[in-house]
């Protein structure tokens, strides 16, 4: 099992060395990775993301974070693909990978919210066939001498596209979303998966169905990485705050509670739970009202559960 640790809400940093003093935490603490949320523009309506409307360009923001830290991983959840031109981010994510020496994972997504895709000038309805397409897209420039595409969106001539990825065949590419498209683009074009609603117990019985599915169509379903989360303690002020201008559903809040823990023993229950349903990371929010009680919460939880789960092993 990887640990990871959530860095939104964005806007709880009062500087950008205040988040770098938290990523490098994570780094010497023995986190796995750090993830971060994307969007590119939050229009004024009644719909907002639960963290907030602060949201840096994740790839600019890693590349700094990257020059700051040795070991700890990046894992953008999730990259919203129909925003963006496939060619440029292909170029753009590649060279994150080489300049971070191969520290780069990506959970990709559609889009939730409609309103920020149609002031982009993108069709709502189009964003599942732009997210297969930006993917195809993405591995043929990483894998291929000189890549060449003819697409819907995206068509180029044989070309080169460096550099290309340090990781080998390339970036991980993990399908963000729950139902049957996503786990579909799961087995066709994805490494793994990142459900965003259910228990451990939920999630275990489609885990086990998308393995059996990329087994049938000839893939290894062990080196599908599975991607979880776990909040720990109650939320701190500035969350709760944030998430009442979300479109949070009465279902969304029940699913949320049952997916916390409240202790060190519950933690480490809920760890062991989700290994057993077949995650292979799991990313933990931890509620702190400072960021110096974010770190030392930090070390509680390396010391008291990332240890134990590792001697455990």
């Amino acid at each position: 099992m990887q640990f990871g640790l959530g860095l939104a809400p964005f806007d709880r940093w009062a500087s950008i060395d205040e988040l770098a003093g938290v990523v490098e935490a994570a780094d010497r603490l023995g986190y796995d990775y750090v993830s971060l949320p994307d969007h590119v523009i939050i229009p004024e309506g009644p719909e907002q993301p639960r963290s907030g409307v602060v949201f840096p360009d994740v790839i600019a923001l890693s590349s700094y974070l990257a020059g700051r830290t040795s070991r700890v991983r990046f894992l953008f959840m999730a990259l919203v693909l129909p925003l963006r031109e496939p060619v440029l981010l292909a170029k753009q994510l590649a060279t994150l990978d080489w300049a971070s020496g191969g520290r780069v994972s990506v959970v990709v997504g559609s889009g939730w919210l409609r309103s920020e895709l149609e002031a982009l000038a993108i069709d709502y309805h189009d964003r599942g066939d732009r997210t297969d397409e930006c993917l195809r897209v993405l591995k043929v420039c990483w894998t291929e001498a000189r890549p060449s595409f003819a697409g819907r969106w995206t068509s180029f001539p044989p070309s080169a596209v460096e550099p290309k990825c340090v990781q080998v065949p390339h970036i991980p590419l993990l399908i963000g979303g729950n139902g049957p498209r996503p786990e579909r683009r799961v087995v066709e074009l994805g490494d793994g998966w990142a459900p965003l609603t259910g228990t451990f117990e939920e999630q275990a019985t489609a885990i086990a169905r998308l393995k059996r599915a990329a087994a049938a169509a000839g893939r290894d379903p062990d080196r599908l990485a599975f991607v979880g989360g776990l909040a720990v303690g109650e939320p701190d002020a500035q969350s709760v705050r944030l998430a009442r201008g979300h479109h949070v559903t009465a279902s969304d809040s029940a699913d949320a509670e049952r997916r916390r823990s409240s202790s060190v023993d519950d933690a480490r229950a809920r760890a062991a739970e989700a290994a057993a349903a077949g995650f292979t990371h799991l990313g933990v929010i931890l509620g702190a009202e400072n960021t110096d009680e974010l770190i030392e919460r930090m070390a509680w939880f390396a010391d008291t559960v990332i240890s134990h789960t590792a001697s455990s092993r």
